[in-house]
Protein backbone atom coordinates (compact mmCIF):
# COMPACT_ATOMS: atom_id res chain seq x y z
CA UNK A 1 0.00 0.00 0.00
CA UNK A 2 1.44 3.47 -1.17
CA UNK A 3 0.03 6.64 0.83
CA UNK A 4 1.54 10.10 1.39
CA UNK A 5 3.63 10.79 4.23
CA UNK A 6 2.96 13.73 6.46
CA UNK A 7 6.23 14.38 8.38
CA UNK A 8 4.78 16.33 11.74
CA UNK A 9 6.03 16.92 15.59
CA UNK A 10 3.25 15.23 16.53
CA UNK A 11 2.09 11.04 17.21
CA UNK A 12 -1.36 10.39 16.08
CA UNK A 13 -3.60 7.82 17.42
CA UNK A 14 -6.04 5.37 15.51
CA UNK A 15 -9.56 6.75 16.08
CA UNK A 16 -7.71 10.48 17.60
CA UNK A 17 -9.30 13.72 16.09
CA UNK A 18 -6.47 16.10 14.85
CA UNK A 19 -7.16 19.64 13.45
CA UNK A 20 -4.32 20.94 10.59
CA UNK A 21 -3.49 24.01 9.10
CA UNK A 22 -2.07 23.08 5.52
CA UNK A 23 -0.06 25.87 4.32
CA UNK A 24 2.97 24.43 2.68
CA UNK A 25 2.59 24.59 -1.35
CA UNK A 26 3.63 20.88 -1.01
CA UNK A 27 1.12 19.67 1.85
CA UNK A 28 -1.70 21.71 -0.43
CA UNK A 29 -1.04 19.36 -3.15
CA UNK A 30 -0.79 16.35 -1.10
CA UNK A 31 -4.48 17.26 0.20
CA UNK A 32 -5.31 17.79 -3.80
CA UNK A 33 -4.45 14.43 -4.44
CA UNK A 34 -5.93 13.01 -1.87
CA UNK A 35 -9.23 14.68 -2.26
CA UNK A 36 -12.04 12.52 -3.93
CA UNK A 37 -13.55 13.39 -7.19
CA UNK A 38 -17.17 12.87 -6.33
CA UNK A 39 -18.45 12.11 -2.94
CA UNK A 40 -16.86 9.65 -1.69
CA UNK A 41 -14.35 10.03 1.05
CA UNK A 42 -10.85 11.21 1.08
CA UNK A 43 -7.90 9.00 0.39
CA UNK A 44 -5.75 8.44 3.43
CA UNK A 45 -2.49 9.80 4.18
CA UNK A 46 0.07 8.97 6.98
CA UNK A 47 1.67 11.57 9.80
CA UNK A 48 4.96 9.97 10.98
CA UNK A 49 6.70 11.79 13.85
CA UNK A 50 9.64 13.80 13.20
CA UNK A 51 11.93 13.51 15.86
CA UNK A 52 15.72 15.74 15.54
CA UNK A 53 15.27 15.09 11.51
CA UNK A 54 14.37 11.67 11.22
CA UNK A 55 10.78 10.61 10.24
CA UNK A 56 9.84 7.30 12.91
CA UNK A 57 8.83 4.16 11.26
CA UNK A 58 5.64 3.55 12.93
CA UNK A 59 3.10 6.22 12.20
CA UNK A 60 -0.78 6.82 12.04
CA UNK A 61 -2.89 7.17 8.98
CA UNK A 62 -5.64 9.91 8.93
CA UNK A 63 -8.30 10.53 6.33
CA UNK A 64 -9.97 14.18 6.31
CA UNK A 65 -13.38 14.18 8.12
CA UNK A 66 -13.74 17.89 7.43
CA UNK A 67 -12.55 20.73 5.51
CA UNK A 68 -13.16 24.00 7.80
CA UNK A 69 -11.95 26.72 5.66
CA UNK A 70 -10.62 27.23 2.20
CA UNK A 71 -8.57 30.29 2.13
CA UNK A 72 -7.97 32.63 -1.27
CA UNK A 73 -3.91 30.89 -1.16
CA UNK A 74 -4.96 27.79 -0.90
CA UNK A 75 -4.44 26.94 2.89
CA UNK A 76 -7.07 25.53 4.82
CA UNK A 77 -7.90 24.42 8.03
CA UNK A 78 -8.88 20.73 8.13
CA UNK A 79 -9.65 17.90 10.65
CA UNK A 80 -8.25 14.34 10.33
CA UNK A 81 -9.17 11.25 11.78
CA UNK A 82 -6.71 8.63 12.90
CA UNK A 83 -7.02 5.25 11.15
CA UNK A 84 -4.59 2.78 11.06
CA UNK A 85 -0.97 2.05 12.48
CA UNK A 86 1.55 1.33 10.03
CA UNK A 87 5.16 0.61 9.53
CA UNK A 88 7.06 2.42 6.30
CA UNK A 89 8.92 -0.03 4.37
CA UNK A 90 9.98 2.07 1.95
CA UNK A 91 9.95 5.43 0.89
CA UNK A 92 9.16 7.07 -2.20
CA UNK A 93 10.56 10.78 -3.67
CA UNK A 94 8.80 11.41 -6.76
CA UNK A 95 6.61 13.91 -5.80
CA UNK A 96 7.09 17.15 -3.80
CA UNK A 97 5.69 15.34 -0.76
CA UNK A 98 7.11 12.03 0.40
CA UNK A 99 5.23 8.91 -0.12
CA UNK A 100 5.78 5.48 1.82
CA UNK A 101 5.26 1.94 1.26
CA UNK A 102 3.39 0.50 4.05
CA UNK A 103 2.22 -2.31 5.93
CA UNK A 104 -0.60 -2.00 8.36
CA UNK A 105 0.53 -3.00 12.33
CA UNK A 106 -2.19 -5.21 13.78
CA UNK A 107 -2.26 -6.31 17.86
CA UNK A 108 -0.63 -9.81 18.92
CA UNK A 109 -2.92 -10.38 21.64
CA UNK A 110 -6.71 -10.33 21.28
CA UNK A 111 -7.77 -10.77 25.33
CA UNK A 112 -7.42 -7.45 27.57
CA UNK A 113 -5.98 -8.13 30.80
CA UNK A 114 -9.45 -6.81 32.97
CA UNK A 115 -7.37 -6.04 35.81
CA UNK A 116 -4.61 -3.55 33.87
CA UNK A 117 -7.42 -2.09 32.31
CA UNK A 118 -9.58 -1.09 35.35
CA UNK A 119 -6.34 0.19 37.33
CA UNK A 120 -5.22 2.63 33.88
CA UNK A 121 -9.28 3.48 33.50
CA UNK A 122 -9.39 4.33 37.47
CA UNK A 123 -5.72 6.19 37.64
CA UNK A 124 -6.69 8.25 33.85
CA UNK A 125 -9.86 9.33 35.61
CA UNK A 126 -7.95 10.44 38.67
CA UNK A 127 -5.72 12.45 36.42
CA UNK A 128 -8.53 14.45 34.88
CA UNK A 129 -9.70 14.67 37.92
CA UNK A 130 -7.02 16.08 39.73
CA UNK A 131 -5.84 18.40 36.27
CA UNK A 132 -9.78 19.32 35.38
CA UNK A 133 -8.30 19.45 31.94
CA UNK A 134 -11.01 17.30 30.62
CA UNK A 135 -14.63 18.63 31.69
CA UNK A 136 -16.84 15.50 30.10
CA UNK A 137 -20.43 16.40 28.76
CA UNK A 138 -22.55 13.60 27.35
CA UNK A 139 -21.74 12.14 24.23
CA UNK A 140 -17.72 13.83 24.19
CA UNK A 141 -16.54 9.86 25.09
CA UNK A 142 -15.66 7.38 22.21
CA UNK A 143 -16.79 5.06 24.25
CA UNK A 144 -17.69 4.40 27.89
CA UNK A 145 -14.41 1.98 28.32
CA UNK A 146 -11.77 3.76 26.91
CA UNK A 147 -8.35 1.98 25.03
CA UNK A 148 -5.05 2.41 25.84
CA UNK A 149 -4.93 5.04 22.95
CA UNK A 150 -7.17 7.14 24.05
CA UNK A 151 -6.16 7.31 27.86
CA UNK A 152 -2.60 8.05 26.00
CA UNK A 153 -3.87 11.25 24.16
CA UNK A 154 -4.74 13.20 27.07
CA UNK A 155 -2.47 11.93 30.05
CA UNK A 156 0.48 14.62 30.20
CA UNK A 157 2.70 11.88 27.64
CA UNK A 158 5.62 13.68 25.80
CA UNK A 159 5.89 12.79 22.01
CA UNK A 160 8.60 10.32 22.63
CA UNK A 161 6.33 8.53 24.80
CA UNK A 162 3.51 8.61 22.68
CA UNK A 163 5.70 7.02 20.21
CA UNK A 164 6.56 4.21 22.27
CA UNK A 165 2.81 3.50 22.75
CA UNK A 166 2.06 4.13 19.32
CA UNK A 167 4.94 1.38 18.37
CA UNK A 168 3.54 -1.09 20.84
CA UNK A 169 1.61 -4.32 19.48
CA UNK A 170 -0.30 -5.32 22.41
CA UNK A 171 -3.16 -3.42 24.40
CA UNK A 172 -1.81 -5.25 27.55
CA UNK A 173 1.60 -3.68 26.87
CA UNK A 174 0.23 -0.39 26.17
CA UNK A 175 -2.18 -0.77 30.13
CA UNK A 176 1.47 -1.72 32.10
CA UNK A 177 3.16 1.36 30.56
CA UNK A 178 0.12 3.90 31.10
CA UNK A 179 -0.18 2.44 34.69
CA UNK A 180 3.60 3.14 35.39
CA UNK A 181 3.28 6.49 34.11
CA UNK A 182 0.30 7.26 36.39
CA UNK A 183 2.35 5.31 39.30
CA UNK A 184 4.89 7.74 38.97
CA UNK A 185 2.81 11.62 37.95
CA UNK A 186 -0.35 10.73 40.92
CA UNK A 187 1.59 10.97 44.16
CA UNK A 188 3.76 13.85 43.06
CA UNK A 189 0.78 15.64 41.72
CA UNK A 190 -1.34 14.69 44.52
CA UNK A 191 1.35 16.57 47.14
CA UNK A 192 1.45 19.31 45.21
CA UNK A 193 -2.18 20.04 45.04
CA UNK A 194 -2.42 19.54 49.11
CA UNK A 195 0.17 21.71 49.22
CA UNK A 196 -1.67 24.43 47.22
CA UNK A 197 -4.43 24.13 49.03
CA UNK A 198 -2.52 24.26 52.28
CA UNK A 199 -0.65 27.67 51.16
CA UNK A 200 -4.31 29.16 50.23
CA UNK A 201 -5.86 28.11 53.65
CA UNK A 202 -3.25 29.41 55.74
CA UNK A 203 -1.51 26.16 56.23
CA UNK A 204 -4.78 25.12 57.86
CA UNK A 205 -6.63 21.73 57.46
Amino acid sequence: MLIPIFPLELVVFPNEIVPLFIFEERYKAMIADCEPAGKEEFKPFGISFIDEGKVSKVGCSVVVAEVENRHPDGSMHIVTTGRSRYSIVDIIEDKSYLRGRIEILADDDSLVDMALLRAAIGAHQELLDLTTQHLVVEGERISDTPTAFEMASDCGLDLKQKQRVLEMTSENERLQFLNGHFDEVLPNLRTRLEQQRRVKSNGHT
